[in-house]
C-alpha cells in the first residue's frame, strides 16, 4: 500500500502574495524592501560588510514594512538571519553563514512576485482611476505655464476685438468722407 501526501509547501513569498488580508500596496512595499536586502546579500562585497548583514527591528522601514509580515520574517530567517538575544536586531553573524543558493532563489522569487504585483497594480489603477482633466496634479511650473497661456489667449482675444473696432471706425470714417459734402481734407494742426 502506497501513501501519497500531496502537501504543497508554499514559499513565504507566495504565502504573502496570496494573503487576501493584506493591501496590495503593503505587499509591494514589503517586496521592494526584501529585494533590496536580498540584493545586498547576493553581492559578494556587500555581504562581507556587517552593515548589510544586520537589520535593526526598531528601524522605521523595517518595523512598518517587514516586521509586520510573518512570511517576510520567515524568508529572512531562511537565508541565514537570526534574532539577537534582545530581539532588537536580525543579523547574520558570519558572512560564511549566508545561504547563497537560498539568497539567489529568494531574490529571483521576490523579483518575480514584485513584477507581477506591480504590473497588476498599475493595470488596476489605469483602468479604474481615470481622472477628469480638472483634477490633474500639476507642478508649480506647469501651473504657471498654464496661467501664462491663458493670459496670452485673453490678450490675443482683446487685440482681435480692438482690431475689429478699428476696422469699423475706418469704414465709418471712409463712408463719412465719401458721403458728407461738408468734409474737406485739411492739414491737421496737431
Amino acid at each position: 500500500m502506497t501513501l501519497r501526501i500531496s502537501a504543497t509547501c508554499a514559499s513565504p513569498v507566495q504565502t504573502m502574495v496570496q494573503d487576501g488580508a493584506l493591501p496590495a500596496q503593503q505587499k509591494i512595499d514589503c517586496l521592494k524592501l526584501l529585494k533590496i536586502v536580498l540584493k545586498n546579500l547576493a553581492d559578494p562585497t556587500k555581504s562581507q560588510d556587517i552593515k548589510y548583514r544586520q537589520l535593526r527591528l526598531e528601524n522605521e522601514k523595517i518595523r512598518t514594512k517587514l516586521a509586520i509580515h510573518p512570511p517576510a520574517m520567515q524568508l529572512l530567517k531562511s537565508v541565514g538571519f537570526v534574532e539577537s538575544a534582545d530581539d532588537s536586531v536580525l543579523q547574520i553573524t558570519e558572512a560564511s553563514s549566508i545561504v547563497a543558493a537560498q539568497v539567489e532563489t529568494s531574490l529571483q522569487e521576490v523579483t518575480d512576485a514584485l513584477g507581477a504585483m506591480t504590473s497588476a497594480a498599475t493595470a488596476a489603477t489605469t483602468t479604474t482611476a481615470k481622472k477628469p482633466a480638472t483634477e490633474e496634479k500639476l507642478s508649480e511650473k506647469q501651473k504657471a505655464r498654464r496661467l501664462l497661456e491663458q493670459k496670452k489667449e485673453q490678450e490675443r482675444l482683446k487685440e482681435k476685438e480692438q482690431r475689429k473696432r478699428n476696422v469699423e471706425l475706418i469704414k465709418q470714417d471712409k463712408f463719412v468722407r465719401e458721403n458728407d459734402e461738408n468734409w474737406t481734407s485739411e492739414v491737421c494742426a496737431a
